[in-house]
């Protein structure tokens, strides 16, 4: 069963003091936008544990305020000629997958024995109605919140079908907004500037702002809208909005400030870069600012931006990932062959990364020992062809006859889509690249045997083993 759904049963009338029970209905409540195309109620007779009417949610009669709509299921859209009245009976709401939302009763508490909830023992809600109710009374659900469990059953009251109860107040389900990416310094005129927020999945941004201070006084410079100003992607857990800015649209410190401000004016985080300020204005005025404790300059590379991993830390400048997650995915060089008996043949390189990560825009540079040049740039994704196994994507790049140089001392360096080297290793000895995005780095010498007939070196747990056969495109 779900748990605090905001889609739940919000009222139920089953009993009065007249002759007859009159007006009987369950109503189900969901926020607006909530399609609840398949979902049905379920009411359950408490003396056998069995179903004894059922409908679509969608057949009731529906009504909408400013935040929710209401559907209210009477006898005869039930399909039945009255609701029972215990003890105990029980009501279930399932949703379009059949699963079992809530499974609530009155006046006790039983085992379901077939339908949707079978097997499963209904959830008493504490409170019933008798032959001494009056009629146009009800059981309702009161309280101030957003999903089931923050109501209350409450003793009969007067009824309130496809409308709030009395004393029921919604609020709006926390977003889970974080300040998540942002880029505002580069080398030359800074360009592509962002940021990004983001929100758990299919949250409510409506009317979520940030709010850009400045370091100067402590006043706000901009004010920029999720909704209106942001592109929204999502993952399977979340929402990013990101909001793409002119050149030179985010100040470069020191001391500048970003506010990320929820729908009613409150402030979800106040952060700032090269340094720290206190807001003299806005909607963070008297707060002062956390530094993230990373920052961009004029060395930084465009594309490169400033990320969050999960909690409070911030990575240095990398490849920006805009609309993604941030986490940095695993990419190491793997396997590769350069030299054999005879002409040197079927030489390769494969690079191993995480599986479904973007490669998009990430190289290998080929170094020669000989001057520490580059001979050859090669691209994973026009040069590669992908397998895959549970875990990872193996790029393999074939290269032509004598492609790889033989040594003494060449080089492979691996390089993201921000031009930074992920690592650079060497065979046959060791050397400092003289140009290429190595530039001025002395490259790690790949520790195993000289090549035989077989020509092979590849990594296993991170270690280089010695010539072996091929296993390109699998796990070395």
């Amino acid at each position: 069963m779900a748990v605090s759904p905001n889609v739940f049963i919000n009222e139920i009338h089953y009993d009065n003091s007249l002759l007859s029970d009159t007006n009987e209905f369950v109503e189900i409540v969901a926020p607006i936008g909530t399609s609840l195309a398949g979902w049905t109620v379920v009411l359950y007779n408490g003396s056998d544990g069995t179903q004894y009417a059922s409908a679509a949610v969608t057949d009731g009669t529906t009504s909408s305020d400013t935040t929710h709509r209401y559907f209210v299921l009477n006898p005869t859209v039930l399909g039945t000629s009255a609701i029972q009245d215990g003890a105990p009976d029980g009501v279930a709401l399932i949703n379009d997958m059949g699963t079992v939302v809530e499974f609530l009763s009155y006046e006790g508490s039983f085992v379901a024995t077939d339908g949707p909830a079978a097997g499963m023992t209904s959830t008493d809600i504490g409170v019933a109605e008798s032959s001494s109710t009056p009629a146009g009374f009800s059981l309702q659900r009161k309280g101030t919140g957003f999903q089931a469990d923050d109501f209350t059953w409450s003793a009969p009251s007067s009824d309130s079908p496809a409308a709030i109860n009395a004393g029921q107040t919604f609020t709006a389900p926390p977003t889970g907004a974080r300040i998540n990416e942002f880029h505002y310094d580069n080398a030359g005129t800074d360009i592509g500037e962002f940021i990004e927020i983001r929100v758990t999945k299919d949250a409510d941004v409506t009317g979520v702002t940030v709010a850009l201070y400045t370091g100067a006084g402590g006043i706000v410079y901009d004010t920029l809208s999720l909704l209106a100003d942001g592109t929204k992607t999502s993952d399977a857990s979340y929402d990013y909005y990101v909001i793409d800015l002119p050149t030179n649209g985010l100040q470069n410190g020191p001391a500048e400030g970003i506010a990320l401000v929820d729908a009613v004016g409150d402030v979800i985080e106040f952060l700032s870069y090269e340094g720290t300020l206190t807001a003299t204005g806005g909607p963070a005025v008297g707060q002062t600012s956390t530094d993230i404790g990373q920052e961009e300059g004029t060395g930084t590379a465009a594309g490169d931006s400033l990320q969050r991993l999960e909690g409070d830390t911030w990575d240095a400048p990398r490849a920006e990932t805009k609309g993604a997650d941030n986490t940095p995915f695993e990419i190491r060089i793997n396997e590769f062959h350069y030299d054999n008996a005879g002409t040197d043949i079927g030489e390769f390189i494969e690079i191993r990364v995480t599986k479904d990560a973007d490669i998009t825009g990430v190289t290998v540079a080929l170094y020669t020992g000989a001057g520490g040049v580059v001979y050859g740039t090669l691209s994973l994704l026009a040069d590669g062809t992908k397998t895959s196994d549970a875990s990872y994507d193996y790029y393999v790049i074939d290269l032509p006859t004598n492609g790889l140089q033989n040594g003494p001392a060449e080089g492979i360096a691996l390089v993201d889509a921000g031009g930074d080297v992920i690592e650079f290793l060497s065979y046959e000895g060791i050397l400092t690249a003289t140009d290429g995005p190595a530039v001025g780095q002395t490259l790690l010498r790949v520790v195993g045997c000289l090549p035989s007939a077989a020509g092979l070196l590849a990594l296993t747990d991170a270690q280089w083993a010695g010539v072996g056969q091929a296993s390109r495109e699998e796990t070395a």
